[in-house]
């Protein structure tokens, strides 16, 4: 993607593999308005590898001229095997070897360019040498002379030691190459179960009782059960053994036992009657129904429960499974502290929510109007999200659709005319909508709690002045009827009445006992 204006020169100092790179680095100078002739330098490192790279790119460029251009190639070219991408490594290592130290001259640059000149001219010979020659267009090859990578100027060095120290020059030791096996996790665990397999595993002559799978929330008897059905398969495997080991001898084996007469007939009796006693019909998905209905609805609310489990199991079933699982579960359910504790945590949040609309009750019947006249008491700080208009509005549909309906709560807000252009409320979630409820029936308990303590200080004050009222009239009815009682003997005793002495109102009894 360089624009080159003035560009009249290209200089190669890295060969590639690829002959097209570098003639697409070549046609940069040759550009359209180009009048100056273009020079092109090549710099090769003398008896290296880069020989070696630049003489299979005149090989590519040679093949795409005689063959590819001409539309003569019937297959594609191989790629370099491993003696070939070998012997272009080692090319010039033993000039390498043989070189002797000394100091190196800075040489003329036309004899330098010189000899480029005639090694380049020397290549071309040899490529239009093998074009003339009978070439084999499916194995095009330059170098046929070189048969093997151990021939140099003309003897074989692999026979010899061309060395001074009787060392192979030529010789690169890169190891042996070793294939490992990778980790197979699927391997190992199927040889490790191949290894514990038993080898002379018993014949079975004789078919086990099927046993079922008891579980701990069908409340069977499992250790009763499970003495029945280990003494069936106990007198089944002696007879496998023993017939397998009488094949094994050539010998006749004993007589087969009737699997139905093993265990006597109390013993079947006393089996089918543990099995019914337990909840076979019940199964896990049953079972965690039953758990979610419990916490949801509470332990009473077995019609409830019922339709939480389905159509699979009618209200009857229902209620006798519940009666089994109060009085059987501790003893036999394995995790019944979680299981019970998270009833427990339901039933719970069951009293707190009729709390809670008791609450919303109490509040909106005191208004005769509460969607108007309803007042909102803050605790603390009120906060800047809402405002005592849409509190009003949540407090009253909540009280109207019942606590825990957020989804319908969500549904009226969105449906509300008061809120039309209220972006804020209209865009929060059912989540945020029950927080906020949350907060306002806080405050609601509160103020209950505040009137009904002012309404029971009311209450016993009225009392107290009741009684004391009742006192003190009490206490003038007493006074009263004194006085009317002294005037009722004052009259029938009259001073001065003939036959009757007269004694002074000092000395008359009534009148000391009035003292």
């Amino acid at each position: 993607g360089i624009n080159l204006a003035t560009a009249d020169t290209v200089i190669m100092f890295d060969s590639d593999w690829n002959p097209q790179v570098d003639l697409q680095a070549m046609d940069r100078a040759h550009r359209i308005g180009q009048k100056k002739p273009v020079s092109v330098f090549r710099l090769v490192c003398d008896s290296s590898v880069e020989e070696r790279i630049l003489r299979k790119a005149m090989e590519k460029l040679r093949l795409d001229t005689i063959v590819i251009q001409q539309g003569r190639l019937t297959e594609q070219k191989k790629n370099l095997n491993k003696d070939e991408m070998l012997e272009m490594i080692r090319f010039g290592a033993d000039n390498f070897f043989k070189a002797s130290t000394g100091v190196y001259e800075e040489e003329d640059l036309d004899l330098i360019l010189s000899r480029g000149e005639a090694r380049t001219k020397e290549m071309n010979e040899d490529m239009e040498k093998v074009e003339k020659s009978n070439l084999n267009m499916l194995d095009f090859k330059l170098d046929q002379g070189s048969k093997s990578i151990y021939d140099f100027e003309g003897e074989n060095q692999k026979a010899g030691s061309p060395g001074k120290d009787g060392q192979d020059l030529f010789f690169l030791d890169v190891g042996k190459r070793e294939r490992r096996v990778n980790y197979d996790e699927a391997q190992y665990f199927q040889q490790a179960m191949r290894a514990n397999r038993p080898v002379n595993k018993v014949k079975q002559r004789v078919k086990l009782p099927k046993e079922p799978a008891f579980q701990d929330f069908q409340f069977f008897n499992t250790t009763r059960l499970r003495e029945l059905y280990d003494k069936e398969k106990e007198v089944v495997t002696e007879y496998n053994q023993a017939a397998d080991d009488a094949a094994k001898e050539g010998r006749t084996p004993p007589p087969a036992p009737n699997v139905e007469e093993i265990l006597s007939e109390e013993e079947q009796n006393e089996r089918a009657q543990l099995l019914e006693e337990g909840f076979g019909s019940w199964n896990r998905r049953e079972f965690n129904c039953f758990l979610r209905g419990s916490e949801r609805h509470g332990r009473g609310a077995l019609d409830a429960i019922a339709a939480d489990v389905g159509d699979t199991k009618t209200p009857e079933e229902v209620r006798a499974y519940a009666k089994a699982f109060w009085k059987r579960g501790p003893s036999m359910i394995e995790n019944w502290s979680r299981v019970r504790k998270a009833i427990e945590e339901g039933e719970a949040k069951i009293v707190r929510r009729e709390e809670m609309e008791k609450a919303l009750v109490l509040k909106c019947e005191r208004y005769e109007d509460p969607w108007r006249d309803l007042e909102v008491v803050y605790s603390g700080n009120r906060g800047k999200a809402f405002t005592e208009e849409e509190d009003r509005w949540l407090i009253c549909m909540t009280w109207k659709l019942g606590y825990g309906r957020w989804e319908e709560l969500k549904l009226e807000v969105r449906r509300a005319w008061q809120f039309r252009f209220d972006w804020y409320i209209k865009s929060r979630t059912p989540l945020e909508l029950k927080r906020r409820v949350d907060t306002l029936i806080r405050n609601v308990e509160k103020e209950n709690e505040e009137i009904a303590a002012a309404e029971l200080e009311a209450e016993r004050k009225r009392r107290a002045a009741a009684k004391a009222a009742a006192k003190r009239r009490q206490s003038l009815e007493a006074k009263k009827s004194g006085a009317n009682a002294s005037s009722s003997v004052s009259g029938k005793r009259k001073p001065g009445a003939a036959g009757t002495p007269t004694r002074s109102p000092a000395s008359s009894p009534s009148s000391k006992k009035r003292k």
